[in-house]
């Protein structure tokens, strides 16, 4: 394989024939690699079930924004109504989006369960998959030292951390800051929306700098 990696045939697939080859002491036998394969559906089937709960079946009520319109609650909508000026709002929000996820605390715990039980099955393939994020850093070759210094970074500078939140309490005028504080923007923001054949124009224009101009009619076909 060094050998065929060699010829300008396979120049442009090196890279990745070389992140594969790095698998290699992590397969195991056909029967074996067949049997996780089949149980591979059990993880999948986990996941799925976590999403449909979490995208379609839960109901988080209604939310009375700072203009007055009543909103539904759901996954989209709820960023926008945490950023909402008025803090009732933001506040509601954050309350209605956790307690429907504490009606279901019982649910979510089994799925995570089942997540888990999914991922002891990763450990047949050796010592490199024991933890989730070895098993990343593996696949992109990142050394483990990335992981440390960016953890022991986020340690030394917890101060300027709480900095951070003593400017934004300030400037929002707070007594006491709470999370659903941390994502309203600090200063006046324009709001304003764009309509989509517009938004779809900026989009093919910004793009048409990396080649050849992107066709308007995958926007709007």
């Amino acid at each position: 394989m060094r050998a065929f990696l060699k010829t300008p045939e396979l120049k442009p697939y090196k890279f990745q024939i070389e992140k594969l080859l790095r698998y290699k002491p992590h397969i195991l036998s056909e029967p074996e690699e067949r049997l996780l394969a089949m149980q591979g559906e059990v993880g999948e089937s986990v996941s799925k079930i976590f999403g449909q709960l979490n995208d379609a079946d839960l109901k988080f009520g209604f939310v009375v924004n700072e203009r007055g319109e009543k909103v539904e609650l759901t996954q989209s909508s709820g960023r926008g109504l945490l950023e909402s000026p008025k803090r009732s709002v933001r506040k509601e929000t954050f309350d209605k989006l956790y307690a429907a996820y504490q009606a279901h605390a019982n649910t979510l715990a089994a799925t995570l369960q089942g997540f888990r039980a999914a991922r002891r099955l990763s450990r047949t393939y050796g010592a490199i998959f024991l933890r989730p994020w070895k098993g990343r850093f593996f696949s992109e070759k990142v050394p483990q030292a990335v992981y440390d210094n960016l953890i022991e970074a986020v340690h030394q500078n917890l101060d300027t951390v709480y900095h951070y939140f003593e400017v934004r309490r300030k400037a929002l005028k707070l007594k006491k800051i709470h999370l659903y504080d941390t994502y309203v923007p600090m200063v006046k923001m324009d709001r304003r929306k764009t309509p989509y054949p517009d938004a779809a124009e900026t989009v093919c224009n910004a793009l048409a700098a990396v080649g050849r101009r992107v066709r308007r009619d995958v926007f709007f076909d």
